[in-house]
């Protein structure tokens, strides 16, 4: 391929003429070279190596040559990154010493903006790195330089693995839309062919992505639910039996039968329910059908007492109080003894 004679080519122009401009070219040569041409890490570390020892040899030649400086780090932090972050910390001081000698010798140099983004985007937290670093630093450059589109793929990629994949999507989008890259070798074989394959894997996240249902919403209902839903009266809270429940009162015509065997859910309870309200005490009834029970009543409370004239035949009378609603008198009780019929509130004192 061409990129191998270009660096077969360098090598054999630093055997005749060792010139600072050749070892910076071939430094530059071997980093593409590793990234893209090898296809295994013993070929990768071989070339990352080779560039990093091209890059030292300009550093000595022109030590104040910010270039040198760059692709110095630039091969010895990616062979490091080949070789495991972890196993190679002790590299990660000096390519951060060389990002600040950069800095200081140029910091129009926009490169370095995209080596320092890539450490803190590449190093563990718990070892200095930082993706709110990563971000600025890859801003900072592309605020220097638009058309720095490897720039622009690693804000992308900090900006997935911050969670912003809409952003992430419209900086690898510009990736491919731009007509002038800084540097179109970067972009013909690095930086288009990440975008594409960035892009690829989020389409392909959200494609396996699927709306979820709530376990609970698919749940059978329950006991008390379906006790609920019947209208039956519930109990106190943290408890799935009925209040003053009829199973503990054997009087009561309501009470269910106890069966041995699998629990099953008890009938509406038809009794009436007492709620103390003031002086007085309200009676509701919990379900369908007229409720004949006062005895499943609290005893705390007494009796409900009908009004005089109500006991056998008709309505009203003058014996007893008569059951107030809101400050009002009521009409006295229904037929069916004490109980009311459904959705009927009646007031009555205390005994």
């Amino acid at each position: 391929m061409r990129l191998d004679a270009i660096r077969n080519g360098l090598e054999q122009a630093l055997r005749a003429d060792s010139h600072l401009d050749n070892f910076l070219a071939l430094g530059h040569v071997c980093f593409i070279w590793g990234d893209v041409r090898a296809t295994t890490p013993e070929q990768r570390l071989e070339a990352y190596d080779r560039g990093r020892q091209a890059a030292k040899r300009a550093m000595e030649l022109a030590p104040r040559n910010p270039a040198a400086h760059f692709w110095f780090a630039t091969n010895t932090a990616r062979w490091g990154q080949t070789k495991g972050v972890v196993r190679s910390l002790f590299l990660l001081p000096t390519v951060q010493e060389e990002i600040r000698i950069i800095l200081d010798l140029d910091p129009r140099f926009t490169a370095v903006y995209a080596l320092a983004g890539n450490v803190y985007y590449e190093v563990p937290g718990l070892l200095g790195g930082d993706l709110a670093k990563a971000e600025q630093m890859f801003r900072k450059g592309l605020a220097q330089d638009p058309k720095f589109t490897g720039l622009r793929v690693g804000l992308a990629k900090t900006l997935m693995k911050k969670g912003r994949i809409a952003e992430a999507r419209r900086e690898l989008q510009a990736v491919l839309a731009e007509p002038e890259p800084r540097n179109p070798a970067d972009w013909t074989m690095k930086d288009a062919r990440e975008a594409r394959q960035l892009l690829e894997s989020i389409k392909a996240k959200e494609g396996r992505a699927r709306p979820t249902i709530s376990v609970a919403a698919t749940r059978a209902p329950t006991l008390g639910t379906r006790r609920l839903r019947r209208g039956a009266p519930s109990g106190p809270v943290g408890s799935s039996a009925p209040e003053n429940g009829c199973r503990r009162n054997s009087s009561c015509a309501q009470a269910a039968p106890r069966r041995r065997g699998r629990a099953r859910p008890n009938p509406p309870c038809r009794r009436p329910r007492l709620t103390l309200i003031g002086d007085s005490c309200r009676v509701v009834l919990a379900a369908g059908g007229a409720a004949r029970c006062p005895r499943a009543l609290p005893r705390a409370v007494g009796p409900l007492r009908p009004p005089a004239g109500d006991e056998g035949s008709g309505r009203g009378g003058t014996g007893g109080e008569p059951a107030r609603e809101g400050g009002k008198a009521a009409t006295g009780y229904p037929r069916s003894g004490c109980a009311a019929r459904v959705g009927a509130e009646v007031f009555a004192d205390r005994g």
